[in-house]
C-alpha cells in the first residue's frame, strides 16, 4: 500500500539503508565519543550524552558480531557506494554521525555514515510489521535513486531492543550467582584455597 508523501530521514545504519519519519528524529549529531560499557550487551555500541541525559547507542543488526562485549579489532572500514555519485569509497568511522531517535520510553541513538544521511519527501510503500529477531522492525520500503530503504518502526524496534538487553543482563546475573551448598555436605573435601575462591565469587555476586 502506497502512503502519502511525507518527510523521512534516510540513513545507512549497520543493518543497511533505512528510513525513519522526520518527527521521530530528535537530533542529528556528530560523534565525538561513545562510552563503552564494561558489561556490553551485543545490541549496544555504548552510551553518549544528549541534552544532559545519557542515551544508549544501539546496533540495528539482528545478529550482532560476537556473543557479547565489543566487536574485536575496533571499527572496520567497509567499501560502500556513495548515494550521490555512485562512486565506491572507504567508509571512514570518523565521518559517522549519530541519529537520536525518539520513542515513548526514552531516546536512543543509531550511527550512520554522513554521506548517506539526508531528509527527503517520499511516498513509502507500507507492509505489515516485519521484525528481524532482536533487531529492526520494518513496516515498509522506500525506493530512491535505485536504493531500497527499509522504513523503521522506531517504537517497536526500541521495545524489542529493550527486552533483548534486559534478557542479556538477566543471563549475566544468573551466571554470577553461586549455587548454595547444603551445610556440612562435601565441605571437608574442599581445599582451603577453593573455599577462599568461592567466598570471593559470593562477594562479587552480592555487589551488583
Amino acid at each position: 500500500m502506497i502512503g502519502e508523501q511525507k518527510w523521512l530521514c534516510l540513513f545507512r545504519g549497520d543493518a543497511g539503508p533505512m528510513a525513519v519519519p522526520a518527527e521521530s528524529v530528535a537530533e542529528i549529531l556528530e560523534i565525538n565519543r561513545i562510552v563503552r560499557l564494561a558489561w556490553n550487551p551485543p545490541q549496544v555500541d555504548g552510551l553518549c550524552s544528549f541534552r544532559r541525559e545519557v542515551v544508549p547507542v544501539v546496533r540495528l543488526t539482528s545478529s550482532p558480531r560476537g556473543a557479547g562485549g565489543d566487536p574485536p579489532g575496533g571499527p572496520e572500514a567497509t567499501t560502500i557506494t556513495d548515494p550521490l555519485d555512485g562512486t565506491p569509497h572507504e567508509e571512514d568511522p570518523a565521518r559517522s554521525i549519530l541519529l537520536i531517535l525518539k520513542a515513548g520510553r526514552g531516546a536512543w541513538g543509531v550511527r550512520s555514515d554522513s554521506a548517506w544521511t539526508i531528509m527527503s519527501r517520499e511516498c513509502p510503500e507500507y507492509h505489515p510489521p516485519r521484525p528481524d529477531g532482536d533487531g529492526p522492525v520494518l513496516v515498509g520500503t522506500v525506493l530512491r535513486a535505485g536504493i531500497r530503504y527499509g522504513v523503521l518502526d522506531t517504537e517497536a524496534t526500541w521495545h524489542g531492543l529493550r527486552s533483548a538487553i534486559g534478557r542479556w543482563y538477566g543471563r549475566i546475573a544468573e551466571l554470577q550467582t553461586v549455587t548454595p551448598i547444603a551445610s556440612g555436605v562435601g565441605q571437608r573435601a574442599w581445599p582451603q584455597e577453593s573455599r577462599d575462591e568461592a567466598g570471593e565469587c559470593e562477594r562479587l555476586g552480592g555487589a551488583r
